[in-house]
């Protein structure tokens, strides 16, 4: 209980704190505390944007991520021991190496000279078509690829941990009582897995909420997330107040889409 209390809620304490300092950016001078620096980022169009922004790529990114890795894990529940086991090391590359060491290989390939780059371009002068950019740096594809890279191996892990629990007998008796694979996996596989496909979902949006380093690296900065915008007031312009205030507003809105979402899925499994 101490531990918790001094290393998350007294933080949080603080920076809550300072974001309800008084702060010019946002017309109060005046001394005292107020939540006025709450009111002037959500009545400014330019942080409100980044701020769907944010939760955009978290939807889309969870969305691919959990698309891709469903798909894997269902191949990779199906191979030897031996595949499975290198598989795994290969997935964990991306947390071993950290976000810095995949998001500087994303750049490389995103460049006008990188591979994507390249391919575009061959593509053009081979089909004749017009000049264009052939760089995907900066772009909001360009972040997304990135995120989805970064949390494909949190989803597969976490969706083939849930997908081994399944009885292979559960699969052969459907298929002996005649039901053809996909309605085996509709009525047998799929349901039972919605527990770790929830959890990986969830993981892979709050992941994508908070990600720094890869829209910080890859995306525009004159379009911002969440994250790169508390980075601007913290190192920019230097406004620890606003830098707070944002960040406040990230972890409850994290948390209000985490707790509906439950909600939601809880609601579910009553039907």
């Amino acid at each position: 209980m101490i531990f918790f209390l001094l290393y998350l809620v007294a933080p949080l304490a603080v920076v809550f704190y300072y974001s309800l300092q008084p702060n010019p950016l946002a017309g109060s001078s005046a001394a005292g505390l107020s939540f006025g620096n709450y009111r002037y980022f959500l009545t400014q169009s330019y942080y409100v944007n980044a701020l769907a922004r944010t939760l955009r790529f978290a939807a889309l990114t969870t969305a691919a991520s959990v698309a891709v890795g469903y798909g894997a894990a269902l191949v990779l529940r199906h191979v030897s021991e031996r595949v499975g086991s290198l598989a795994a090391l290969v997935l964990t590359f991306p947390i071993l190496s950290g976000p810095i060491v995949t998001v500087m290989g994303w750049m490389i390939t995103f460049t006008s000279g990188g591979v994507v780059g390249q391919s575009l371009a061959a593509i053009r002068a081979l089909f004749g078509l017009p000049e264009a950019s052939t760089r995907l740096l900066g772009t909001d594809l360009a972040v997304m690829v990135g995120m989805v890279h970064f949390n494909l191996a949190f989803v597969i892990l976490n969706l083939l941990s849930v997908l081994l629990q399944i009885p292979p007998s559960l699969e052969e008796a459907a298929m002996n009582l005649g039901a053809n694979p996909w309605r085996t996996f509709w009525h047998v596989i799929w349901p039972m897995s919605l527990p770790g496909l929830f959890s990986a979902a969830l993981i892979s949006f709050a992941l994508s909420m908070n990600a720094f380093v890869t829209p910080m690296y890859l995306g525009n900065p004159s379009r911002p997330v969440m994250t790169t915008l508390i980075s601007q007031f913290m190192l920019t312009s230097y406004n620890w107040q606003m830098a707070s205030a944002t960040s406040v507003l990230l972890l409850w809105l994290s948390l209000l889409v985490i707790f509906v979402s439950n909600w939601l899925y809880s609601r579910s499994l009553k039907l």
